[in-house]
């Protein structure tokens, strides 16, 4: 005879509902040597009506969402592109794929801010979360498609728009030529090794002109010369 989801669920800190509803099971009797999810990232103190899913995120990172198919993994924070919202401090990333709707919440242990990079989009595109703090005193944010939750270092308000005379910049790798600093437009690449004229500038972006478009490039990839601050 075999266990019962009540007592494997109080050892895991969670309920036998969202234990049957992680596993996708009917009743409450168990099989011998049957194979079970553990939610091992529940967190009892925060308050939302959500189940949990996700192994393997420790206490650190908390996933929480109404459908047992969403799936995350933790991602490499250094294969992540140094886009400038991110150029503050990379603390943690988590990739979220499988079936994902409105309402999937990832929370954070640590302080910061949370950016979202959706992997629908055609390039990805980092902008800035909606955040806020659980009981538990972690950050918070909701996505409903798939994409990378990523936690860093508090983002500060982007400097305002300065002219530039002499300036000259060189890029120390092939670039995205975008429409708007920070836009998802993008006019076309910047090859690496290759010295432009900035017309103007902000704190992490230079506008320059490239073949026949002008736009900007990101002011963490390049190295200057001349008066460029």
């Amino acid at each position: 005879m075999g266990d019962t989801i009540f007592p494997i669920a109080q050892r895991s800190g969670t309920t036998d509902e969202r234990f049957r509803r992680l596993n996708l099971l009917r009743g409450d009797r168990l099989s011998i040597g049957q194979e079970l999810i553990v939610p091992d990232c529940y967190d009892p103190s925060a308050d939302a009506p959500l189940g949990f899913v996700c192994q393997g995120l420790y206490d650190d990172i908390v996933l929480r969402s109404t459908s047992a198919v969403v799936g995350c993994r933790r991602f490499d924070i250094g294969s992540i592109d140094k886009h400038p919202i991110l150029a503050s401090g990379m603390i943690a990333a988590l990739d979220v794929f499988g079936f994902v709707e409105k309402g999937v919440e990832i929370c954070f242990r640590g302080n910061g801010d949370l950016v979202w990079l959706d992997a629908l989009a055609d390039p990805p595109q980092p902008v800035q979360m909606n955040s806020f703090r659980n009981a538990a005193g972690m950050i918070c944010g909701e996505i409903d498609r798939i994409g990378t939750v990523i936690l860093v270092t508090s983002i500060e308000e982007m400097d305002t728009y300065a002219e530039l005379t002499s300036c000259q910049v060189a890029t120390t790798r092939t670039l995205r030529l975008r429409h708007e600093p920070g836009s998802s437009l993008v006019l076309g690449l910047v090859p690496y090794g290759l010295t432009l004229n900035a017309n103007a500038r902000t704190e992490n972006w230079f506008n320059v002109s490239f073949v026949d478009s002008e736009g900007w490039i990101s002011a963490v990839f390049v190295q200057t010369d001349g008066v460029c601050n």
